[in-house]
This record gives structure tokens, C-alpha cells and sequence, in this order.
């Protein structure tokens, strides 16, 4: 309990609990225009990261993508993958398979995940034994036994492994084939480096923020971590689309909400317009509660918790 109003103070009057490192070499590669001679395809998304994840560095962008799966928990697999991509060197990208459910995906946030990637599986267990009859959420019980933390749906447990996969479920290019594992790591590091401090008025963020504590959103958007709790929340069938691993279709991580100021879509497909549009629409469970309780605030102070968000 400590932390978590601890956290919510650190991170409301700026101040992180990282401190980033240069790593050029990172940032190089992040940027870098991949081709079919460095290694791109044959199917893919973009050329770079840095095309989906637009500035300030790893900031959100207004892409989306395909993700496909045969609903059933665990997922059948998706013949190339559970990203369809919608580019390939020759031309056309890949179709989605006859049967399969496809689910769209907006270009994930990147800030906040080097402080994810810091928790550790037991605190995870930990903090969601503490909420879990509040909130109902799960941890994300991977094949191998570890926790997932990565992912719209917790489906992947490390910050290295996912830099991985992005390559090559994005680009094409296989580590440590095309890319060495060491350039991998790189842009990892590049990425776990990236420092965010809230803006605008410290007096009104911290009210905000306590206002947002208090209606229950810090239950699963946990500030200490990013504000998520990186376990799987059920948010009901009119949000769900496919299942992936051991998580179900209407089951999702909760979103980390660091650098939600530069995002002009919400919510995992986008179908969101706005901040308070995406409140508005959390659903199922504890989420509804929540917004709810958001609903029944006088209006300055739903505007404060909206002007706390803006700041993130």
C-alpha cells in the first residue's frame, strides 16, 4: 500500500525511478530503415520502429496492425504468426486464414517499460493476491511457467524477448540470423532507458491523481509500475476478439497509461477518440465500477482526473 502512494507521488511530481543511460547503438537500430540486404522480410509491417513508434523517442504512433487467432484457450496457431502482415517484399501481405478471428492493435506506448520489466513475477503474484477480489484480474501463466508482462495480452514475460519478437513479427528479421542477439539487447536498453515526467501543474496532478486513486482506476493502473498491474483483466465480450496463449478473448493486460499524452487513439483497437471516451467505454467487472464511480464525480473534479491523465 505504501508503494503504491509512494509511486503515485514519485511519478505526479516528476520524478523517475530510472534514471537513462545513452546508448546510442540502440537508437541507431530503433531508427534504422531496414532493407531485404540488413535483413527485412520477406513479410512485414514497417521498415523501422521508429515508423510505429513515433517521437519523443518511443512515443505512441496512429498506426494499427493485424492480429489473428483461432478462439479457442490455448490459441491454435495462425499460419505466419498471430501478426498478419500488410507488407511483403513482393507485394501483398499475408492473408488472414479462413476461420480465424482478426483483431486490430494500435501502436503500443513504449514509455514505462523498463520499469515493467524491473517487477518481478513474485510481486506481481503478490499485488494481485492483495486486489484480486477487488479487481478480478490473473497473472498471465505462460508454457514455461513464467509470468507474462509484455503484450496487449501479458504474452510475453521480458522486455528482451519482446524486442525480439517485434523484430520479427514487424520486420521480418530473425535474432540472432539477421540481427545479433547483442543489437537485440541494444535497442531493449535503448527502449528500458526512456525517461517520462509528467507536465502541468503539480498541485492539480496530485489531486488528480489521488481523486483517481480514490474512484478505484489504481487498482489495476497500479502508478508504481507504469500504472498497470500486468495481469489479465476481463473486460467483457463487447471488447473481446481473440485469445492468445492461456488468455481468453475477452481478456486483456491493463494498459500502462505512462506517456498517454501523446496518444491520439485509445484503447487496444483504437476506438477511442479521447481520454475520457476510453473511461467511458471500460466495461466489465471492476472496470465498470470504476467507471462508474468516475461518472458520479462533480464535474471539476472528473475534469481534474482527466487533466491528471492528459499529464501522464
Amino acid at each position: 500500500m505504501y508503494a503504491r502512494w509512494l509511486g503515485l507521488v514519485l511519478l505526479v511530481i516528476g520524478c523517475s525511478p530510472m534514471q537513462p543511460q545513452p546508448n546510442p547503438r540502440g537508437r541507431e537500430l530503433f531508427e534504422q530503415e531496414f532493407t531485404m540486404a540488413t535483413g527485412l522480410g520477406p513479410f512485414f509491417n514497417r521498415r523501422s520502429c521508429a515508423n510505429c513508434h513515433m517521437p519523443p523517442g518511443v512515443g505512441p504512433g496512429d498506426e494499427t496492425e493485424r492480429h489473428a487467432a483461432f478462439v479457442e484457450v490455448p490459441c491454435r496457431p495462425v499460419l505466419g504468426g498471430p501478426v498478419l502482415q500488410d507488407s511483403s517484399l513482393a507485394g501483398p501481405g499475408v492473408p488472414a486464414p479462413a476461420g480465424a478471428v482478426v483483431a486490430i492493435r494500435t501502436s503500443p506506448d513504449l514509455f514505462g517499460n523498463g520499469i515493467m520489466d524491473l517487477v518481478t513475477d513474485t510481486e506481481i503474484v503478490a499485488r494481485n493476491d492483495l486486489w484480486r477480489r477487488f479487481t478480478g484480474g490473473r497473472p498471465h501463466v505462460l508454457p514455461n511457467g513464467r509470468l507474462g508482462k509484455f503484450g496487449r495480452k501479458a504474452q510475453v514475460a521480458s522486455l528482451r524477448e519482446f524486442t525480439a519478437d517485434a523484430f520479427e513479427v514487424e520486420q521480418g528479421i530473425e535474432v540472432p540470423e539477421e540481427l545479433s542477439e547483442q543489437d537485440s539487447d541494444a535497442v531493449a536498453a535503448f527502449i528500458a532507458a526512456q525517461e517520462l515526467r509528467p507536465q502541468g501543474d503539480v498541485k492539480k496532478n496530485i489531486l488528480g491523481g489521488l481523486i483517481f486513486a480514490a474512484i478505484g482506476c489504481a487498482g489495476c493502473h497500479a502508478p508504481e509500475w507504469g500504472y498497470t498491474d500486468l495481469v489479465l483483466h476481463d473486460i467483457g465480450t463487447g471488447q473481446a476478439d481473440i485469445c492468445l496463449l492461456d488468455a481468453k478473448p475477452g481478456e486483456f493486460r491493463t494498459e500502462p497509461l505512462l506517456g498517454l499524452r501523446f496518444a491520439t487513439q485509445f484503447l487496444h483497437d483504437g476506438r477511442a477518440q479521447s481520454i475520457e471516451q476510453a473511461v467511458l467505454l471500460h466495461g466489465g467487472g471492476y472496470a465498470t465500477r470504476t467507471r462508474l464511480a468516475f461518472q458520479a464525480l462533480p464535474q471539476e473534479l472528473r475534469k481534474l482526473v482527466l487533466e491528471f491523465l492528459r499529464n501522464l
